[in-house]
């Protein structure tokens, strides 16, 4: 079970087992891997905290800046909540994951080919779903490096600010070395793993999405052959098309309410994002 589990929801599934943040059915505990999961939900936890302390005691003058660690207090607060719920909604998500495992095995395609149409789109969706935003997030987390360096005047002398890839309120001097380079690797990482893993959780939901569409695609086009064919009078052929209908009934109910919570957030942040880049926009304008 727990192979086939994996095989369904491909490398998405297999990365979130790895973090430990999810489990397939019928398998083990977590055990060392719970460990990636707590790096994670810690280090979203504490740039969230960072960026609103930076808020509070120190707020920063430049409004581009400002809408940067607002901007990470939010989406890094929208992650750990993600996470969160996510992890705790593992029951509900393998109870879904065996109810397609059973529907795919009982049913039959009359119509072959639909099943393996949609496997081969999610797949194709799990790397198109990487390209772009890790495109992104390399580029913005390495912008200090490949931005021109800015110059601040102390006193009668010039010196080049040293720029990480977050704006964080830490209690130390982060323009010496090596300091500055522990705290410049240690974010990269952070900023890496913290998008991954939203990236991840995306896609496991798309699939799931995916994977139910499917079984509606087979059950659409098995009542379409039995009509067809003239086979509305076998009494075991519509048990089954009633059998698979409130299995697809009980699959969507199910996604619907592993994903609500999480939504809202999702949808909640980025109302508060597209707020702050009009803000931005329509500074700019004046």
């Amino acid at each position: 079970m727990e192979a086939e589990a994996l095989a369904l929801l491909g490398r998405s599934g297999a990365a979130l087992r790895q973090l430990g943040m999810w489990r397939p059915p019928a398998s083990g505990p977590a055990g060392p891997r719970l460990l990636g999961a707590v790096f994670i939900v810690a280090t979203c936890a504490i740039v969230a905290v960072a960026s609103a302390v930076q808020l509070v005691v120190d707020t920063p003058d430049d409004p581009e800046t400002l809408r940067d660690v607002f901007f990470q207090c939010t989406n890094c607060s929208s992650w750990t909540i993600r996470i969160v719920l996510f992890m705790q909604q593992r029951a509900r998500l393998g109870h879904l994951v065996m109810t397609l495992l059973h529907t795919r095995k009982r049913y039959a395609e009359l119509v072959p080919g639909i099943r393996s149409s949609y496997d081969r789109g999610a797949v194709i969706i799990f790397f198109a779903w990487q390209v772009l935003p890790f495109t992104s997030i390399s580029l913005w987390a390495l912008g200090p490096v490949t931005d021109t360096p800015k110059l601040v005047t102390a006193g009668n002398s010039s010196v080049v600010e040293r720029r990480e890839p977050m704006v964080l309120w830490l209690p130390l001097d982060t323009q010496q070395s090596p300091t500055y380079e522990i705290v410049f690797v240690l974010q990269v990482v952070g900023v890496v793993a913290m998008s991954e893993v939203s990236i991840l959780l995306d896609i496991f939901f798309v699939c799931l999405m995916i994977h139910v569409t499917a079984e509606i695609a087979v059950l659409n086009k098995n009542v379409s052959s039995i009509h067809l064919l003239g086979l509305n009078g076998e009494r075991s052929q519509l048990l089954e098309l009633v059998d698979m209908t409130a299995g697809g009934e009980l699959c969507v109910s199910e996604l619907e309410q592993g994903m609500s919570e999480s939504t809202y957030v999702v949808l909640l942040v980025n109302a508060l994002t597209i707020c702050l880049q009009a803000f931005g926009f329509v500074e700019v304008g004046t």
